[in-house]
């Protein structure tokens, strides 16, 4: 019984993770090389829809695999020379309705992971550039500098209110899918081990009811034997105590009948008065 139960579970989440653990580009092409893999498993993590380069093979020299920061970006890490950091790829094939960290899109960058460059040079400016330069950061007002802020969910220009709001809508967004990607596994779970539980009693439950009405049509009801099948001493038991009969309400204008049987057939004698001659009054 449970077999089949644990290979459907087995099945469910191993779909459930090829799922979340594909990457997609701004444009929606999924990339094949395995290289790219989503910063965390666990489904409440705002980085679990942040994939970056993290299966970097053993021998390749120089070449670390990339650090996952807090805000989504990806710092690369190579020995000898400067970090960079990208903004890389998302789980999430839709950029514009998803969880992932849409900023540089535009142009050619839309089927890219385009290099980003903090304003301050560390990784936790808040203000970053498209690009590999720091041409966006002044003046501070500019519009083209992005804001990021130190926990990824929202994404906002400095002096825009619309996309303050739409960074608002994003975090939501976030929210969202984090309880849906945790909430539907469980709900598939329960349904399959509720279908497999009605399941099993219902088979358990068919055979016992078929047997019982078979048995109920195999025992026909006893019924009495007839008054011919009775042997000589039943006949006379009958006969001395004969069964009375069952009369309904009493009817005054009807006599009840009796047997014959339970009246004393012998004469009754009856007294009479005594007489006395005529003389003996005198």
């Amino acid at each position: 019984m449970f077999g089949p139960l644990l290979l459907l579970l087995g099945t469910i989440f191993i779909f459930h993770a090829l799922a979340q653990s594909s990457c997609y580009y701004p444009n929606g092409t999924a990339e094949i090389d395995p290289l790219y893999q989503p910063c965390s498993s666990n489904q409440s993590d705002p980085l679990h829809t942040i994939c970056c380069a993290l299966n970097v093979a053993a021998d390749v020299e120089d070449v670390y695999k990339d650090i996952c920061l807090p805000n989504g970006v990806c710092q690369e890490v190579i020995k000898g020379e400067s970090t960079h950091y990208y903004r890389e790829l998302c789980t999430e094939s839709d950029w514009e309705n998803g969880s992932c960290l849409n900023i540089c899109t535009e142009g050619e960058d839309f089927g890219l992971s385009p290099q980003i460059t903090p304003c301050n040079g560390s990784s936790s400016s808040e203000r970053w550039c498209c690009g590999d330069s720091t041409d966006c950061c002044t003046p501070e007002d500019n519009p083209a500098a992005i804001i990021l802020s130190q926990i990824f969910g929202v994404v906002t220009l400095p002096e825009s209110t619309s996309q303050s709001e739409n960074s608002h809508a994003k975090l939501t967004k976030i929210t969202l899918g984090v309880g849906l990607g945790i909430g539907i596994p469980i709900l598939v779970v329960l349904g399959a081990l509720l279908w497999f539980t009605l399941a099993r009693r219902r088979n358990s439950t068919a055979p016992q009811s078929q047997k019982l009405l078979q048995e109920n049509k195999a025992e026909p009801m006893e019924l009495m034997s007839p008054a011919s099948e009775l042997d000589d001493s039943s006949r006379h038991e009958l006969h001395n105590n004969p069964i009375p009969p069952n009369y309904g309400p009493y009817d005054f204008e009807t006599k009840p009948q009796f047997p014959e049987t339970w009246l004393d057939s012998s004469p009754v004698e009856v007294a009479r008065p005594h007489t006395y001659p005529p003389q003996e009054l005198q």
